[in-house]
């Protein structure tokens, strides 16, 4: 991330905090506001989130939209995440790799069409820099 974008992720991190239904949701409760995170983009704090998952909570905040985009994991991500996980994983299928990213990536998913594109990305980038073997004991 170059210097230009972590000073635009800041500036719409400040637009999230200081939004009334932030400060009213997080004021009231907290555990609420993690959850909503949770639930809409998979994390428990907005730092973890994307500059494009920033910039659509911020809309949603401000009342410029009803819903919360969130792009979704393509088939060819979630393929690929498959093939990675049958060549390298040591317990084979989809349960085998759904215990790899809830232990080694922190999503706790129960689905991986669940997963966003950002989250396919970096579990995908995960797999392919672990070495054979270092899978083998998952």
């Amino acid at each position: 991330m170059t210097k230009k974008q972590k000073n635009y992720k800041k500036a719409l991190l400040k637009l999230v905090h200081t939004s009334k239904m932030y400060k009213e949701v997080y004021a009231n409760d907290r555990e609420l506001w993690e959850e909503f995170l949770n639930n809409n983009y998979g994390v428990k704090s907005s730092k973890y989130l994307s500059i494009s998952e920033i910039e659509g909570l911020v809309d949603f905040l401000n009342y410029r939209t009803t819903k919360i985009k969130v792009e979704p994991a393509t088939m060819n991500q979630i393929r690929y995440m498959n093939h990675l996980w049958n060549k390298k994983g040591k317990v084979k299928g989809v349960f085998g790799l759904l215990k790899f990213i809830r232990g080694r990536m922190g999503f706790d998913v129960l689905k991986l069409k669940d997963l966003t594109k950002e989250q396919a990305t970096k579990i995908i980038i995960g797999l392919e820099k672990l070495p054979d073997n270092e899978l083998q004991n998952t």
